[in-house]
């Protein structure tokens, strides 16, 4: 069933079009959340750096980004606790042996930690999927490039040569 009510109208320009900031090359602003936890800001600092001069990160890439830092600041802490904490706790009332439940806090968050840099091509095994950004052309948005792709291969003409036998 179509929507009712008159049509949004579209704002044209190349700053109005989705994702006009993933051409651009160079690191997003450090949010305060970050900025205000000492381990997430110095692993923000080295990541930023380290993508910023392998030409592959932009602005558009802020929130993979600051959960990168946010699982790496929760595993940094969980390990500084735990190096002060037993392995395993005993329950007073039940009288069961445990983990620590912290070990399970620090699995996720080496979980997230790791599916995170792997988006970032941080890991070895990602490092070849992730391409710089080539901000030469940074006009022309993506779409724009396949949609030239898309015609010139609708346009280039296919010959046959026959079999002789």
């Amino acid at each position: 069933m179509p929507a009712r009510g008159r049509k949004p109208k579209r704002k044209t320009g190349a700053s109005n079009r989705p994702f006009s900031g993933v051409d651009a090359v160079g690191a997003p602003p450090k949010p305060a959340i970050i900025a205000d936890d000492v381990d997430a800001s110095g692993e923000w600092d080295r990541v930023c750096q380290l993508l910023t001069d392998n030409q592959v990160l932009s602005p558009a890439d802020l929130g993979i980004l600051v959960a990168y830092c946010s699982a790496y600041s929760t595993v940094a802490r969980c390990r500084r606790e735990l190096a002060f904490e037993p392995m395993l706790v005993h329950n007073s009332k039940t009288g069961a042996i445990k983990t620590h439940p912290l070990y399970n806090t620090l699995s996720a968050a080496e979980g997230a930690l790791a599916r995170y840099a792997g988006v970032l091509g941080l890991t070895p095994a990602d490092r070849g999927r992730v391409e710089a950004l080539d901000n030469s052309d940074a006009e022309a948005s993506k779409l724009d490039k396949l949609n030239a792709a898309t015609a010139k291969a609708r346009h280039s003409v296919v010959r046959s040569v026959p079999l002789q036998g």
